[in-house]
């Protein structure tokens, strides 16, 4: 019986559950996982379950949109957060990325001087945003495009002249939100999305925006 009393005692500690901490995360998510690991929401092979709540599009996003990517895109307001915002290249400037839909995106490129990406399909080795926006998988009004914005001065992804613009299409995601992580041991707000089963991320390299499904950047 004595022997029988150690094992268990000793077996205790092992069995509690550990306790959770909230990572920093964009407005209306709360995002739990185990002290220690700060990336876990990325590493992590399942889905995490998370509070979504419908997070405020500022009331000049719209005007924003039109200003700096012209007539063609339109928020995705049906979404719960569409306009996230956070620090993607790392400069202490705010920046924004924005869900949007478009008939045809890549109209107005050159004159609006963004830049664009399918960061998912060049992952694969097959990135010509060109293909996979004129690709007619899906109704154009249902396919989710992504704007990032790369703030510049007090103003941030308000400016007149922001400091680089983007679009980023073919992102696999139902819902989206922001991660606050280590990539190549440097701290950055990374582009995060889930669909019904799987993770991915899309964070800037300095040079451009790069795909990771399920992360395995330290």
């Amino acid at each position: 019986m004595v022997l029988c009393l150690a094992i268990f005692v000793s077996a205790a500690p092992a069995q509690e559950k550990k306790a959770k901490d909230k990572i920093p995360g964009s407005t209306g998510y709360e995002d739990t996982m185990d002290p220690g690991d700060a990336d876990a929401l990325i590493r992590a092979p399942k889905t995490v379950t998370r509070n979504i709540d419908r997070v405020p599009v500022p009331a000049d996003a719209q005007d924003v949109v039109l200003k700096q990517f012209g007539k063609e895109f339109q928020i995705f307001t049906e979404l719960p957060a569409p306009f996230l915002t956070g620090d993607f290249d790392g400069d202490g400037v705010e920046d924004a990325a924005i869900i949007v839909r478009a008939r045809h995106p890549l109209a107005d490129k050159g004159k609006y001087d963004f830049i664009s990406f399918s960061p998912e399909d060049e992952y694969y080795g097959y990135g010509d945003p060109k293909v996979m926006t004129t690709t007619e998988w899906e109704r154009w009004q249902d396919r989710k495009l992504v704007l990032v914005i790369h703030g510049a001065g007090a103003e941030g992804w308000r400016s007149e002249h922001p400091k680089a613009k983007f679009l980023l299409v073919n992102l696999p995601f139902d819902n989206f939100y922001i991660v606050h992580t280590k990539i190549k041991k440097k701290t950055q707000d990374v582009i995060a999305g889930e669909t019904s089963v799987m993770s991915s991320i899309v964070f800037w390299t300095g040079k451009k925006y790069k795909y990771d499904p399920m992360s395995a950047v330290d």
